[in-house]
C-alpha cells in the first residue's frame, strides 16, 4: 500500500511540488535548528564570560579599598599605565629611561652590549614604503620598532611568488596588505623603523610560534617567571599557566584567574634566564620591567622588555602584596644609587655593537633613538 502511495504521489504533479516544498522546509527548519543551537552555545559562552568579568570587576572594586593603604602590584602596574600615556607629552625629547624601553632595537642594542644573545636583524627599513621583502630566508619575523600586544609583529614563511603565510597558518599576506596593515596601526601602535629577524628555534615550544618566558623584575630582584602555553591560536580560553619564583618553586594559583598546568617544563636556560632578567633590569633604568626571554639553544635570546606589562594580574592577595612592595623598594633602591652617583637613564655594556639606527631616516616629529645619549658603563657596581 505504501508503494502504491509513493508511486501515485511521483505520478501527480500537484502533490510531487507538495512533497518537495515540504522536504525543503524540512531541511531548512533542520538548519535554523542547527543554527539557533549554536547561536545558543556561544550566548551561553558569553554569558559565562561576562559574569566572570563582572566578578572579576567586583574582586577589583574590593581589592583596591581593602589596600588603599598597602602595597599593591596591580596598583602599580594600573599607575604605570597611566604614566605611558602621560609621558608622551611630558617627555617629548625622550630623555628617561621608561620612555626609551619601548624601541625594540634599543633593546637589543643595550642587550648586546651586555653580551646578551638578540634575534639577528636581517634588515632595518625606515619607512612602510621602503619595506623589501625579496631577500629574506624561507621563515623571517616582521616588526615595528614600537609597538606593544603583538599588533605590529608579523611571523612569516614564504607560501607562494608574492604571497606569505602566518607560521600558524592563519593568514595569507601580500607584501601590500602588510604595509596597509602597518599604515592603519599608524605611529602610535606600529612606530617605525620597520625590520626584520631571524625565527628563534625554541626548546619546548608547543607549536609554530615560539613561546617566551616572561620574568617579572625589579631593580635587579626576580619578582616571578611566567611560563604559558597557546592551545589555539587567538584564543585565551586555550592558554595555560605556570607562575615559579627565582628558586623554581611554583606559586601554585598565583592569579585568581588564569588556569594553572602545573606540569609546564622549566626552561632548561632557566637560571641563565633570571640572571639575565636581573642583569638587564638594573641595566634599564627603571623601578619596574618585565624581561622577555626565549629559552633558545646554547644560550637565552632577549625578546623584549616591557615598561608596563597589559591583563588584569589578579594575584592572590599576599602575592599581589608581595609584589607591590618589591616594586616600591626597588624605587628606593634606585633613587639611592643615583645619589650614590649612578648615571641616570640606561646603561650600556663595553662590548662594542653597531647602532642600529645609524642608517634610520625618520620624519622630524618623529625622535630616533640614534640621537639619544648612550652612556657606557662597565657592568659591576651599577649593574
Amino acid at each position: 500500500m505504501q508503494k502504491a502511495k509513493t508511486w501515485l504521489r511521483s505520478r501527480i504533479p500537484a502533490i510531487a511540488r507538495r512533497d518537495a516544498i515540504i522536504q525543503r522546509q524540512r531541511e531548512q527548519i533542520d538548519r535554523l535548528t542547527r543554527k539557533v543551537e549554536s547561536r545558543s552555545a556561544q550566548i551561553k559562552a558569553l554569558d559565562r564570560r561576562l559574569r566572570q568579568e563582572q566578578a572579576q570587576a567586583q574582586e577589583t572594586r574590593e581589592r583596591l579599598l581593602r589596600s588603599t593603604g598597602r602595597p599593591s602590584f596591580r596598583r602599580e602596574v594600573l599607575s604605570l599605565r597611566n604614566a605611558q600615556r602621560i609621558v608622551r607629552t611630558v617627555d617629548a625629547e625622550y630623555l628617561t629611561p621608561f620612555s626609551q624601553i619601548p624601541h625594540k632595537l634599543r633593546n637589543y642594542h643595550l642587550a648586546a652590549s651586555h653580551g646578551v644573545r638578540t634575534p639577528e636583524v636581517l634588515a632595518v627599513w625606515s619607512s612602510v614604503e621602503e619595506i623589501d621583502l625579496t631577500a629574506m630566508p624561507g621563515e623571517f619575523v616582521l616588526k615595528a620598532d614600537g609597538g606593544a600586544g603583538g599588533v605590529s609583529v608579523f611571523l612569516l614563511r614564504r607560501a607562494s611568488s608574492g604571497v606569505f603565510e602566518s607560521l600558524d597558518g592563519s593568514q595569507r599576506l601580500t607584501l601590500a596588505q602588510i604595509k596597509a596593515r602597518f599604515v592603519e596601526l599608524g605611529p602610535r601602535r606600529a612606530r617605525p623603523p620597520f625590520f626584520a629577524e631571524e625565527v628563534l628555534d625554541v626548546h619546548a615550544s608547543a607549536g609554530a610560534i615560539p613561546e617566551d618566558v616572561k620574568i617579572y623584575t625589579a631593580y635587579g630582584e626576580v619578582l616571578q617567571v611566567m611560563l604559558r602555553r597557546v592551545g589555539t591560536h587567538r584564543d585565551p580560553a586555550s592558554i595555560r599557566y605556570r607562575y615559579l619564583t627565582e628558586d623554581r618553586e611554583d606559586l601554585g594559583q598565583a592569579d585568581r584567574f588564569r588556569t594553572m598546568d602545573h606540569d609546564l617544563p622549566v626552561p632548561q636556560g632557566f637560571d641563565d634566564m633570571t640572571g639575565i632578567a636581573r642583569h638587564l633590569s638594573r641595566a634599564a633604568g627603571v623601578p619596574f620591567c618585565r624581561v622577555d626571554l626565549y629559552d633558545t639553544p646554547g644560550e637565552p635570546t632577549l625578546g623584549e622588555i616591557t615598561r608596563a606589562p597589559g591583563g588584569d594580574h589578579f594575584y592572590s592577595r599576599r602575592h599581589d602584596r608581595q609584589m607591590g612592595a618589591a616594586v616600591v623598594a626597588a624605587q628606593i633602591r634606585l633613587e639611592q644609587d643615583l645619589v650614590r652617583g649612578r648615571p641616570s637613564g640606561a646603561l650600556f655594556g663595553t662590548i662594542a655593537q653597531p647602532d642600529p639606527y645609524g642608517a634610520v631616516t625618520l620624519p622630524p616629529e618623529i625622535s630616533n633613538p640614534r640621537d639619544w645619549p648612550v652612556h657606557t658603563i662597565p657592568c659591576g657596581r651599577w649593574c
